[in-house]
């Protein structure tokens, strides 16, 4: 929904005569705001030049184009759709697909699936991890002793294989 949210945005945050990210946004007296340097070709060597958008007469300042009214919102605007764009708010994990959601995507694409807010989630694979990592030890603490035990009979048989030796050579 915030995706759906910023493009909207981004749409309102596009010059309607550079069809670009605004740059440097004017607004002249009709009310309509675009960027400086379009504003600049528009009303080049003019006194008088007509809005892009809805033809309303409009002069140019004293000054020229640079003298328009910077149209602050439209600047703060754009910067902040810049720091939240690939920002998405996950609150859910998926069991089933094992991946994060959004809301929407739990509403929507993962319905029927079981998932957690991510917090429990996280708490319940926390907890699994570390039960595995006691088995595991344990497992380690096995194998070790099996290995040792497999050494032993494996000294055993060198000495029983040169035990077995001397007899073959003194006989």
């Amino acid at each position: 929904m915030a995706a759906k949210a910023n493009a909207d945005i981004s749409e309102l945050l596009t010059c309607s005569v550079c069809f670009d990210d605004y740059k440097d946004p004017r607004t002249i007296p009709c009310g309509h705001s675009f960027c400086l340097h379009c504003l600049e070709n528009i009303s080049d060597r003019k006194r008088v030049f007509e809005c892009p958008v809805c033809r309303a007469e409009t002069a140019v300042p004293e000054g020229g184009a640079s003298q328009f009214v910077i149209t602050f919102v439209l600047k703060l605007l754009k910067d902040a759709v810049e720091r939240t764009e690939g920002e998405e708010e996950y609150h859910f994990y998926c069991e089933k697909c094992r991946e994060l959601l959004t809301y929407q995507t739990a509403a929507t694409t993962h319905q029927g699936h079981k998932y957690h807010n991510i917090q429990v989630s996280y708490a319940n694979h926390l907890e699994a991890l570390k039960k595995s990592l006691i088995c595991l030890r344990a497992r380690t603490e096995d194998v070790a002793a099996d290995r040792e035990v497999l050494l032993q009979v494996e000294s055993d048989i060198l000495k029983q294989k040169e035990q077995i030796r001397e007899e073959i050579v003194t006989v």
